[in-house]
């Protein structure tokens, strides 16, 4: 049972004195405070989790980007050694150093070994004219040419992988970067989107709230005795009050709270009929300009709900079809985005609440 209608209930039967069951009503609008206060710690600390998962990804991509440009940067800035041909000096006795030269070459060496072994022995061609020495430099020029081919080769085949690499890396994190900043930011602005009909939505109910009061005393001044009526009214805009503070500055978030704001509007729907129902047994209340005032702005905020739920709920429709569809539903596990509740008008109807005006 609703806890504001137990009250009344107990008021009624008079198990509770006014007091006392003014009291209760206190304490049950505290507790739904403390409610809504726990809803929002809730939503923030949710809201805290998803902005650090959010940037745990964003360094991820960074650092991930940044290696690939520092690859890139080692690549572009480091000389090709392999392509340089070097002209090395020679110093010292030249058989020595063709000596030495030959058995370091008994194991395999690099074409800058060649190549000094070539510019040994043509130094020694032009100090004794030995044919067999100009002989053995072009042999040793020719493997270092071959071998100059191949380490050139090799060399440029490790820059191109580097190269490739470092792209792929730049590539993949800029495309993970896409991949999870555009159905982020799509949730987002349509989670801020929901919250902001929520806002439309809960402006218009509590001004047809605030215009309750004034409505049930312009009638009470001219039908006093109709108590059971006013009541009526009094206690369905208190349960209307109460399941708006319940659904919180974000709108319902459960099936518990939808249904309430459900109750609570159809229950101040029939209130307010059987008010203006009243009114239609008393010439004079429809006769009075204050009424005929307060009758017009509520009829206007009633045409309101219709519209700001109606936006409210295209709203929500959007932001559930995105956490259903991919890659965006996926986006939205990752960063903890939870379905809205829809603020259906009545229990298993669509249409909106409405109060029939006396003419």
């Amino acid at each position: 049972m609703d806890f504001e209608e137990h009250i009344g209930k107990l008021d009624k039967e008079g198990k509770v004195s006014p007091s006392e069951a003014e009291q209760l009503r206190a304490a049950l609008r505290e507790s739904v405070a403390e409610d809504e206060a726990i809803k929002l710690q809730l939503r923030e600390r949710n809201s805290s989790k998803r902005r650090r998962r959010l940037l745990t990804f964003t360094s991820a991509l960074a650092i991930l980007a940044t290696l690939g440009v520092l690859a890139l940067f080692v690549l572009l800035s480091t000389n090709n050694e392999t392509s340089k041909e070097l002209t090395p000096e020679l110093s010292g006795d030249v058989s020595q150093i063709i000596q030495a030269l030959e058995t370091k070459l008994r194991k395999p060496g690099t074409h800058r070994d060649y190549r000094l072994l070539a510019e040994a022995y043509q130094k020694r061609f032009e100090e004794s004219g030995n044919n067999s020495d100009l002989s053995a430099a072009l042999a040793a020029d020719s493997r270092a040419k071959r071998l100059w081919k191949k380490q050139h080769k090799e060399g440029v085949m490790v820059k191109s992988g580097v190269l490739f690499g470092g792209l792929f890396i730049i590539l993949i994190a800029a495309g993970v970067g896409l991949v999870i900043a555009l159905p982020y930011n799509g949730l987002a602005k349509k989670d801020e989107m929901v919250d902001a009909r929520w806002a439309q939505v809960e402006t218009v109910l509590q001004r047809r709230l605030d215009l309750i009061p004034n409505l049930v005393e312009t009638v009470k001044g001219y039908a006093s005795h109709e108590k059971e009526t006013f009541l009526a009214v009094t206690e369905a805009r208190a349960k209307m009050l109460s399941a708006l503070s319940a659904a919180g500055k974000s709108g319902p978030s459960s099936a518990e709270e939808v249904k309430s704001l459900g109750v609570a509007e159809k229950g101040l729907s029939s209130a307010l009929s059987r008010l203006f129902a009243v009114v239609e047994q008393y010439p004079q209340v429809k006769a009075s300009s204050n009424f005929l005032a307060l009758q017009d702005q509520l009829e206007g905020t009633e045409n309101r709900i219709s519209v700001e739920r109606h936006r409210y709920n295209d709203s929500v429709k959007d932001y559930n079809s995105g956490l259903r569809t991919f890659p965006s539903n996926v986006v939205g596990s990752l960063f903890d985005f939870e379905p809205r509740a829809y603020f259906e008008s009545r229990l298993g109807a669509e249409d909106a609440v409405t109060v029939e005006f006396g003419n």
